[in-house]
């Protein structure tokens, strides 16, 4: 087993290494994606301190990248701008000013960048349309393929493999948590509903070498590896991201046929009506299957049972208070990083605060951390990245990434209402969201 300096070292000089070779191979702007994809492979949880700053190895990776690219070729980095471009640096003006009103100081920049900028800027320059990028999709085809191998050997023997080679994950969450009488499998991130997300985000790449090549062998291959990650997102036991894998081809298909529109409309709509007419009723039978502990909790003046799936239901209520107090700057990373969040108006009950300790939707935590401009530039970049996807649905070349990113940027706002973005699949959702932003702007 590595101590946690020695896997960090060790993470990030093999990506660096392996996006190298193919730079040379390949080209830099393979090389670059390459070593992306690589550093996706380590566990997130493996920092490195610096400037006050924890530096991960997708963090690291993507900041030494980046800056050998620009400087061995300067001029590449001129690219035409596009809405997407102007939103990304929306969230990051954002998280600058809300930090900065808290005493961050001149870091307020740099974690700004780092967070938001840092992995699109990456995916922005990995594929430009004069890229072939059947190399880089079949790397993100080999990750997922692993991830997903990963999964399947945790749930089966209840050992992670991540933390026989590079020790125990940090954070807050349970290790051995369980859910039907499975062992959950979390991999190399630190919640189970993370590991699975990370496949979701990832999916664009396998739909478009399966449909884009014309090779037999090669879709057979793609396909399997899109049957893989959906067994490796059951073995997370994680029921969102289950969901999602369904969703994406749902929503792909309703933006080339007008059938398939009717057909996921309605489905939505029949799923909102169920959730929203009672959401106690409707939840409550899953919860119990799934063996979630039910607790009597005070919601206002109202005693209401309670489970860990119920949560997501009320949460709008339990913080609206916080969200109206927070105003237009919100609380800062700094009140919002560990949970139960360290603001004003949260719950005084006890036994409420336990039970919605976790804030699990992303737009409710992102209003909290960075107030109402933050969750306004937020809303603003998932619809602009849809609509970057969309607006390339009838290139001859690229319609099927296009619309495959577009649907799973749909489903990944819709999954958003039951998981905060950590992370552990934020940085791919932002890196995808430069991938599709790079071809746009070749356009």
């Amino acid at each position: 087993m590595l101590d946690p300096q020695t896997g960090w070292l060790v993470s990030v000089v093999f990506s660096l290494v392996i996006g190298l070779g193919f730079a040379f191979w390949k080209g830099a702007e393979t090389g670059l994606g390459i070593a992306v994809v690589a550093s996706c492979l380590f566990p997130d949880w493996l920092e490195y301190p610096l400037a006050g700053m924890p530096f991960t190895v997708r963090t690291t990776v993507c900041a030494l990248a980046i800056f050998a690219y620009a400087l061995r070729y300067p001029w590449r980095i001129k690219s035409p701008l596009i809405p997407l471009d102007f939103a990304v640096a929306g969230l990051v003006v954002a998280h600058i000013i809300t930090d900065y009103h808290y005493g961050v100081g001149w870091l307020a920049g740099l974690r700004g960048y780092g967070e938001w900028a840092l992995p699109y800027v990456c995916g922005r320059y990995a594929l430009r349309r004069n890229e072939n990028p059947v190399i880089l999709g079949w790397a993100v085809c080999t990750l997922l393929v692993l991830l997903s191998i990963g999964a399947m050997i945790e749930v089966a023997t209840k050992t992670n493999v991540w933390e026989v080679v590079f020790g125990n994950r940090s954070g807050q969450f349970p290790r051995d948590a369980m859910r039907y009488g499975l062992k959950r499998a979390y991999g190399n991130t630190i919640h189970p509903i993370f590991y699975a997300m990370q496949l979701v985000v990832l999916l664009p790449w396998p739909i478009y070498l399966w449909r884009a090549t014309e090779n037999v062998s090669a879709r057979t291959i793609a396909g399997a590896v899109l049957l893989i990650a959906f067994i490796g997102s059951i073995s997370t036991v994680s029921r969102s991201p289950i969901l999602a894998f369904i969703a994406v081809p749902v929503f792909a298909l309703a933006v080339k046929f007008v059938w398939a529109r009717w057909l996921a409309g309605l489905a939505v709509i029949a799923v909102l009506v169920l959730m929203f007419q009672s959401p106690v009723d409707f939840t409550k039978d899953a919860a119990a299957a799934a063996g979630d502990e039910f607790k009597q909790v005070y919601i206002g003046d109202e005693k209401v049972p309670i489970s860990s799936l119920m949560t997501r239901f009320w949460l709008y209520r339990v913080y609206w208070p916080a969200l109206q107090d927070g105003g237009l700057l919100g609380y800062g990373t700094q009140a919002t990083s560990e949970f139960p969040v360290d603001v004003p108006k949260r719950p005084k009950n006890a036994d409420t605060l336990y039970m919605f300790r976790w804030i699990d939707n992303a737009y409710i935590l992102l209003g909290l951390r960075f107030g109402l401009i933050g969750l306004i530039a937020y809303v603003i970049f998932l619809l602009t990245a849809i609509g970057t996807g969309l607006s390339l649905r009838r290139d001859r070349y690229w319609s099927t990434m296009a619309i495959s990113f577009a649907s799973t940027y749909l489903t990944l706002a819709m999954m958003l209402l039951s998981v905060w973005m950590s992370y552990d699949f934020g940085f791919e959702a932002l890196w995808m969201a430069g991938v599709i932003g790079g071809i746009r702007s070749e356009q």
